[in-house]
């Protein structure tokens, strides 16, 4: 499996595990601070900036955010692949949950609140910033394990006929 398919299985596989974080957390927090998750809020805010229409209906609001949301998921995995080597050398299922620790700094901390959107955290009390925060970590985590059983393992776990090969 080259690079880039171990990238987008190894993202699609970590933004389940995301979701469900980001669902369950968000059924735990209280009905004031129960307003549109930020993948919501930045695709709206994002369409409302460059003058492109919303979505017609909610159920295509809903595929187009997670479909973006998917989208930058992949977008961070393959600068997770490229940084990999020099990300600390600790278990990968770590080292993906500090660089999905990474992620949402500088996304909530960083280019979100620099281009203006309300997503900041900055501007996010700190139960959301909590939900939002943790859900990263369990995407980073999800990120480097399957991330590193694909590279090592690769098609072999799937066919169980060729020897995985043991990639660094």
């Amino acid at each position: 499996m080259n690079t880039l398919q171990n990238t987008f299985w190894s993202s699609l596989i970590a933004a389940g595990p995301m979701t469900l974080a980001m669902m369950n957390l968000y059924d735990r927090l209280s009905p004031s601070r129960k307003s549109p998750l930020p993948p919501a809020t930045l695709l709206e805010q994002t369409l409302q900036k460059t003058n492109l229409p919303s979505p017609s209906t909610p159920e295509r609001k809903t595929d187009l955010t997670m479909l973006s949301h998917f989208a930058y998921g992949f977008a961070a995995a393959l600068l997770y692949s490229g940084l990999r080597h020099a990300l600390p050398r600790v278990s990968p299922t770590v080292r993906g949950g500090l660089f999905g620790l990474g992620v949402w700094g500088v996304g909530y901390m960083g280019w979100i609140p620099a281009f203006g959107f309300r997503a900041s955290a900055y501007r996010t009390p700190p139960s959301r910033n909590g939900l939002m925060i943790l859900a990263h970590v369990v995407w980073g985590m999800s990120l480097g394990s399957a991330e590193d059983k694909f590279r090592r393992e690769g098609e072999a776990m799937w066919d169980g006929q060729r020897k995985a090969p043991l990639a660094e």
